[in-house]
């Protein structure tokens, strides 16, 4: 986004494909007897101003910020840029990964930030991570010791009890090792070498749709909980095979739902994006002309 023009249609679009599976959740909800409250209703009503999906409520506060932020970003030269990044992970990064403490950065300070550093490695690709070596250490070093580290947290904790509890110490989003493992993921693609393949790139038109569906509150709950639960399987031999299997599972099946929104409701909703477009330029434009007959 750090070179691209901002289109309100973009915004739309996103959030009619949000509020159609809070719709849609509200419905499965009574379907499957679920316990209502009024809050919940109102946040499945109006899901980005209650955050009913963080993560959709952090992004699209981001991109409606987006065009400001390229600003601030136009004004910093390499040196400066870099400096910036450093400073942030510091602060919501490093001292996070071993003191637990956010200091004030949660979803949009940590969204602000993966933005500052995807927007210097698009503006900057002679970088470091342009190393093929140096992408897939950092890549097989985090993952190696985000797995090292809950082995050995599980094995101190049966001798040490400040060790109880903390072998997911860093597998948060602000864990020096994920956010290690996620940069040196995301650079190995965008370095590779650019091709086209049909099957992939409708795989990921999916992929929204597959998080909005399964990390529905009602969704997810009713999931996990009633249909897979897996954590009846916790000390099983197939545990490890079983959470592979019905992951690829809910992948394919919100994947399905996905697509056949597409084509039963894609049209009617860029339609009605088109529409409301067209009535808030209508409107600010009715606002302009007041003004400047005003003046």
């Amino acid at each position: 986004m750090c070179e691209k023009e901002f289109k309100i249609q973009r915004v739309l679009k996103l959030l009619s494909q949000v509020w159609f599976y809070s719709l849609l959740s509200l419905f499965f909800g009574m379907i499957i007897s679920y316990q209502f409250t009024i809050k919940t209703i109102i946040s499945f009503l109006f899901p980005t101003i209650f955050s009913t999906w963080w993560f959709f409520t952090a992004y699209f506060v981001t991109l409606i910020l987006s065009p400001f932020i390229n600003v601030f970003i136009d004004s910093l030269d390499k040196r400066k840029h870099e400096i910036c990044v450093f400073v942030m992970l510091a602060m919501w990064v490093v001292i996070p990964t071993f003191t637990n403490q956010k200091m004030f950065g949660s979803e949009i300070p940590q969204f602000l930030m993966f933005y500052l550093i995807g927007a210097f490695l698009k503006k900057y690709p002679d970088n470091i991570f342009k190393n093929k070596k140096f992408r897939v250490c950092t890549t097989v070093i985090s993952f190696g010791l985000l797995f090292m580290s809950s082995v050995v947290f599980r094995t101190l904790e049966n001798y040490f009890a400040f060790f109880e509890g903390k072998s997911i110490w860093f597998y948060y989003r602000h864990s020096l090792l994920i956010v290690g493992a996620g940069v040196g993921l995301f650079t190995m693609a965008i370095y590779r070498r650019p091709y086209v393949n049909h099957l992939i790139n409708t795989i990921s038109s999916c992929t929204f749709g597959v998080y909005l569906i399964h990390e529905s509150p009602i969704v997810r709950n009713w999931l996990w909980l009633d249909v897979i639960h897996n954590h009846e399987f916790y000390n099983s031999g197939i545990l490890v095979i079983r959470l592979l299997l019905c992951a690829i599972l809910v992948f394919i099946v919100c994947s399905l739902v996905e697509l056949i929104r597409q084509k039963l409701f894609g049209k009617i909703s860029l339609k009605a994006v088109t529409y409301i477009y067209e009535k808030i330029m209508l409107l600010v434009q009715r606002v302009i002309k007041k003004k400047n007959t005003e003046c």
